[in-house]
């Protein structure tokens, strides 16, 4: 654990990843052709977007926590403003049922590696919103990370967390 930032060992497999299957949600997103354009339906914005690889991703995550974690819609924010410097936005927020915050989450393209640069990415985001668990995903490269506030350390988790309620 390394203090306010998440250290990437993964090219020397120091960090595991989470074995999750975001593929079996595919089914559950809805994608059409329209005037020639392949666009994306986000569930929680409700509102058809243009396809993007890190969109699917999004929305294979967010049909993973509806489905799987019983995560209400209600209660995931996508693409956020951070309130930090810049243009910087959260790809999803998961508040708790009492509107704390519980996870954020980082999409990247499937052909995307997590790397320093990544990780220093949700860290420095979440160094300011301090969510307790952070996930970044490329859609098959799936790590989760605790946060632990009072001591400002990560430390990496292999399912994901209890607590949402």
């Amino acid at each position: 654990m390394v203090d306010s930032s998440i250290v990437n060992h993964y090219n020397h497999y120091w960090i595991d990843m989470w074995k999750i299957d975001l593929m079996q949600y595919h089914s559950l997103v809805n994608v059409e052709q329209r005037d020639g354009q392949t666009l994306i339906f986000c569930t929680v914005r409700g509102k058809w977007l243009k396809y993007q690889q890190e969109e699917l991703v999004r929305q294979l995550i967010i049909q993973y926590l509806i489905t799987e974690q019983n995560i209400r819609k209600l209660s995931i924010v996508v693409e956020k403003s951070t309130g930090l410097k810049g243009q910087d936005r959260i790809d999803i927020a998961v508040l708790n049922r009492g509107g704390k915050p519980f996870m954020l989450i980082e999409c990247k393209t499937w052909t995307e590696r997590v790397n320093q640069s990544v990780l220093n990415q949700i860290s420095r985001y979440n160094n300011q919103l301090k969510y307790p668990y952070c996930w970044v995903s490329t859609g098959k490269g799936n790590f989760l990370f605790s946060f632990d506030k009072s001591k400002n350390k990560y430390a990496q988790i292999l399912d994901f967390p209890d607590g949402y309620s």
